[in-house]
């Protein structure tokens, strides 16, 4: 039977869509840019969108030739979204490039986002949900303390991809626009000593930082760095080895400690001279 797609998007009906109609019994029917779909009588649910990030779902009862009316979001309901792997006092937005997500190997799974609703917006009717899980609870708008749990494991290289989605409801149907977002995992160090003349030289190492103070009056520091995942490799100066000698020269120098498996590196600069080594953090 030809079922008719009269969708609507802003003050304009579209003259094409993409949908999916999924029949009681596990049969699926897929419409590609058109507004016409043939449904052999039953019970359908659907999902109709306009090929970017506008959905509409709901479900319908074909009993013959008949026109399915219903309305896609218009504007930008996600306007934007930051990550961090610690919440309230201690969110910091992780480093991204567009929707990529550079998280640490050490973070243990949870992320706190920080959701930009779109201009005009009502965040009281339209909610966040995590897509794809079953009961999932709304998130909060602008918010530093709602978690994504368990969005990788821990100590590990494995990332993941994740999509929101914006909801609201519109009759018998529901109407969401997604946010997606690919999370790679950032390579790190679980231990770095430094020492001269054989003397240890304190740090206070924690996997976060990336920028030390350390006094010497030695010739040569000697740097002894730690991968957290065994499939990470590590240079001091370029040289991939798990001790490395660097000369402290009168005339100072740079050593730089890099992990990669692939990019992004995750990096320290150390600027030293012979009776002090200092650190300075780098731009991502």
């Amino acid at each position: 039977m030809p079922v008719t797609l009269e969708i609507t998007q802003g003050q304009e009906r579209l003259n094409a869509v993409n949908a999916t109609f999924t029949g009681e019994f596990g049969n699926v029917t897929t419409v590609e840019q058109d507004t016409t779909v043939g449904l052999i009588p039953g019970s359908y649910t659907f999902d109709i969108f306009d090929g970017n990030i506008s959905h509409v779902r709901g479900s319908v009862t074909v009993t013959g030739a008949q026109t399915l009316t219903a309305t896609l979001p218009d504007g930008i309901w996600i306007a934007d979204v930051d990550l961090s792997t610690g919440s309230g006092n201690d969110w910091a937005a992780v480093e991204r490039q567009g929707n990529t997500y550079y998280i640490p190997d050490y973070a243990i799974g949870n992320l706190f986002p920080y959701i930009t609703p779109g201009e005009g917006v009502d965040t009281a009717a339209c909610g966040v949900y995590l897509a794809g899980t079953e009961g999932a609870a709304r998130r909060t708008w602008l918010s530093k303390q709602t978690a994504l749990t368990k969005m990788f494991p821990p100590n590990s290289m494995e990332g993941n991809s994740v999509v929101l989605e914006a909801r609201m409801t519109d009759g018998d149907f529901e109407q969401y626009q997604v946010y997606s977002m690919e999370l790679v995992r950032v390579p790190t160090l679980s231990a770095l000593e430094v020492t001269g003349d054989g003397t240890l030289l304190p740090l206070g190492f924690d996997p976060a930082v990336t920028s030390y103070n350390v006094t010497t009056v030695s010739d040569a520091l000697t740097v002894s760095p730690t991968t957290l995942c065994a499939d990470t490799a590590v240079t001091v100066n370029g040289v991939r080895d798990s001790v490395v000698e660097v000369p402290a020269t009168d005339g100072g120098g740079d050593c730089c400690r890099g992990v990669s498996r692939q990019r992004p590196e995750h990096r320290v600069y150390l600027a030293y001279h012979k009776s002090r080594l200092c650190g300075r953090h780098p731009d991502p």
